[in-house]
């Protein structure tokens, strides 16, 4: 389990230094790590990780779903901490695609769930921030 939380990890990061080959080289030996088996809450950030590999490879409507199924995921198992990076990466995802209205959305939506859970002004402020740069 250290190991594939590890590798999900290491491929959103790969994700956020632009480094595709990394990112799916991770998430793909996470992906062979769970087969087979209930993960629970980690397959969440499996889920995500996998979604936004997606975006970052273009493929939006693919991605969606597995964000989709990331927030319900953490939603269920009540992680509202990953339940906002999973809506703050979709926002990211959907601003990519210049779809700024439902990237603002979800956005909204992730600074909701940190006002919702009295997260620290930095984290709320993070997604303002990016926010404000969709107009």
């Amino acid at each position: 389990m250290l190991e594939v939380h590890g590798r999900v990890g290491l491929g959103l990061v790969a994700l956020e230094r632009d480094r595709l080959t990394e990112a799916r080289e991770q998430v793909g030996r996470a992906r062979e790590l769970t087969a087979g088996e209930s993960w629970a809450g980690l397959a969440g950030r499996l889920e995500l990780a996998e979604a936004a590999l997606r975006a970052a490879e273009g493929d939006l409507s693919g991605s969606e779903a597995l964000f989709a199924l990331a927030v319900d995921c953490f939603r269920r198992r009540a992680v509202p901490w990953d339940e906002a990076e999973a809506l703050l990466y979709w926002g990211r995802a959907l601003a990519r695609t210049d779809d700024s209205l439902r990237a603002r959305e979800r956005m909204d939506d992730a600074l909701a769930v940190y006002e919702q859970i009295a997260a620290a002004e930095p984290w709320r402020a993070k997604v303002r921030a990016e926010r404000v740069l969709l107009g």
